[in-house]
């Protein structure tokens, strides 16, 4: 029987534009196949730190963003040691945040990147319905709505959805 490749599916679009969402749906997908799966992102470290102090998300993001970035990195790698697939739950709107990203996975893994087509209006109602603390302010999303950069082959993804 033939093991089929660990995937790495990096979701990539604004704030507000489904990430989440679709990372939670693929993961279980992927899980119900036999395939362990890890979601990879800075949000889960920093809501359960919020909870777990009783502090708003947006006081936590200012104060520990650096500590979750590293745990982050840390959960991706130990997927990796692992040959677990990997779902990527992070903006990665830039080549080069993408390729920072892509550079740590062996090149057996399939690189799917899944663009997030929530139309920027929407990305932003979005965003604001996650309230005061959680929502993006706009002069940041603006910047990354600027920043945008649809993935392409030449970044060495294999597919795209």
């Amino acid at each position: 029987m033939a093991v089929e490749p660990p995937l790495l599916i990096m979701l990539v679009g604004l704030p507000g534009s489904g990430k989440s969402t679709a990372a939670g749906r693929l993961a279980c997908t992927i899980r119900s196949q036999g395939r362990p799966c890890e979601i990879i992102g800075t949000d889960a470290y920093l809501e359960k730190e919020a909870a777990r102090r009783g502090l708003p998300y947006a006081t936590i993001f200012a104060e520990q963003f650096d500590i979750a970035d590293a745990v982050m990195w840390r959960q991706a790698k130990e997927a990796i040691r692992r040959r677990i697939s990997v779902i990527w739950d992070q903006t990665n709107l830039t080549v080069n945040g993408r390729c920072r990203r892509l550079c740590l996975f062996p090149r057996d893994y399939l690189r799917i990147a899944a663009v997030m087509p929530a139309a920027d209006d929407k990305a932003w109602e979005r965003n604001l319905a996650r309230g005061p603390d959680r929502a993006v302010p706009e002069d940041a999303f603006n910047r990354m709505r600027a920043e945008f950069c649809r993935p392409s082959e030449e970044e060495d993804f294999q597919m795209f959805l």
